[in-house]
């Protein structure tokens, strides 16, 4: 089987790296406060509200820990994805 790289592939992999790059910023305040334009939690306390929200049977310590490992996962899958290293496995 022939593998062929494609420009809509690498056009792909930039926009879906980014946009799990502009979640990390946006978590981490780089973008902005909350309440401006495109911003949804503006800082991390903000994020960490909305994930128990998403997870109320978990405490506060777990949220945070939960939180933590999402974007981190988000951040290495983000740059794996523009530096075009082990693309398979960030897909997947």
């Amino acid at each position: 089987m022939k593998n062929s790289f494609t420009v809509p592939q690498l056009l792909l992999r930039i926009a879906l790296g980014i946009g799990f790059l502009t979640t990390v910023a946006d978590r981490s305040g780089l973008l902005g406060q909350m309440g401006t334009n495109n911003i949804e939690w503006g800082n991390w306390d903000n994020f960490i509200k909305y994930t128990a929200t998403l997870m109320p049977f978990l405490n506060r310590p777990a949220v945070n820990i939960m939180g933590s490992i999402a974007t981190l996962a988000e951040a290495i899958i983000g740059i794996l994805l523009l530096i075009g290293y082990k693309t398979r496995l960030a897909a997947n």
